[in-house]
């Protein structure tokens, strides 16, 4: 996750008047490899693993292990989606956030804002 997120991400339980913060217990660069999203506001904290953040207030239990058209392929959502080089930010959503950390490990520079479902 690139640092510049940070100046946008607000908390999914308190909203737009909270920002989050960051503590980045490993980063390579301006990205933030491992660490924590907090809110100064209700105290949540929100993982960040392998670059990725987990916004998500309550895990799911019952995740799709694939999705029509690339079947959890990382290689295959990065030709879908004409993904060849990373250069900013890309914005994925619903299941296939799930192989985001995979892609961002083929493609060097690539940032992604993962949003797995919309409340």
């Amino acid at each position: 996750m690139h640092l510049v997120l940070t100046d946008v991400l607000t908390c999914p339980k308190c909203g737009q008047h909270a920002g989050l913060v960051v503590l980045a217990e490993r980063i390579d660069g301006r990205r933030v490899l491992e660490g924590f999203l907090g809110c100064p506001s209700c105290r949540s904290n929100y993982p960040i693993r392998d670059g990725v953040a987990d916004l998500r207030v309550e895990e799911s239990t019952n995740r799709e292990s694939h999705v029509e058209g690339y079947a959890g392929d990382p290689v295959r959502l990065a030709a879908l989606t004409g993904l060849t080089e990373g250069r900013g930010f890309s914005l994925i959503t619903g299941p296939a956030v799930q192989v985001a950390a995979q892609i961002t490990r083929l493609i060097p520079n690539l940032q992604f804002v993962a949003i797995e479902r919309f409340p």
